[in-house]
């Protein structure tokens, strides 16, 4: 996340008021479930990022966040699993 702060503060805005969002509906209507995960991790878009996420009972587990256009996201999630 600080990278992208870096590189681009609006998209991580973006990417931040979005997590935020999560807090108080960890289910939105445009989350969608990873398939082929045992886990409940969903993901979601802000802007031209995803974000990967695990809705726990009282946290969001943010597993990874990256380019929606790039598979290094779904690499990155599967390091962090």
């Amino acid at each position: 996340m600080l990278a992208l702060e870096k590189s681009n503060p609006a998209a991580a805005k973006k990417v931040e008021q979005k997590i935020k969002s999560l807090a108080n509906n960890p289910r939105p209507p445009d989350a969608a479930k990873m398939r082929g995960q045992k886990a409940e991790y969903l993901r979601i878009y802000a802007g031209k990022y995803r974000i990967i996420y695990l809705p726990c009972e009282d946290e969001l587990l943010i597993a990874a966040v990256g380019n929606r256009n790039d598979a290094a996201v779904y690499k990155e999630f599967m390091r962090q699993k």
